[in-house]
């Protein structure tokens, strides 16, 4: 199975696409640009589409934004989030406590190279494919 893991931010979307061996395939920032454009909707939302058709992802697991409280999300960050939900992909959602927890527990590490910006997707989506399996 094909996974991606999305982190979502004011700025844009960071994706870790993972195969079924927990290898790394791709990552990319997709940037949101103005959010009052049309334009910059559509082309969020078709960058999104395009990427994740090249990679023959399988589901998409978005990490949660708190919708209120001290670390609410930001938002913009619910915005690109409905986009990618309007997408074809089937989407699951992890929350931050589960995503810490199974970090926890599991003893998970990123991979050399990959930057630390990229680690909640890497996370989300090694969770996504039931695995974290240390």
């Amino acid at each position: 199975m094909i996974v991606c893991g999305v982190d979502l931010d004011s700025k844009g979307a960071s994706l870790v696409v993972l195969n079924g061996s927990e290898e790394v395939v791709s990552t990319t920032k997709i940037e949101f640009a103005d959010h009052e454009l049309k334009q910059s909707l559509i082309n969020f939302s078709k960058d999104i589409t395009e990427y994740l058709e090249e990679q023959k992802v399988e589901i998409v697991v978005i990490k949660k934004r708190a919708l209120k409280g001290k670390f609410v999300g930001s938002p913009l960050s619910f915005k690109m989030e409905a986009l990618i939900q309007l997408t074809s992909f089937p989407i699951q959602f992890l929350t931050a406590a589960k995503l810490a927890s199974d970090v926890k527990k599991k003893g998970l590490e990123l991979p050399k190279g990959l930057f630390k910006y990229f680690s909640a997707a890497y996370f989300s989506a090694l969770i996504g494919l039931g695995n974290g399996s240390k």
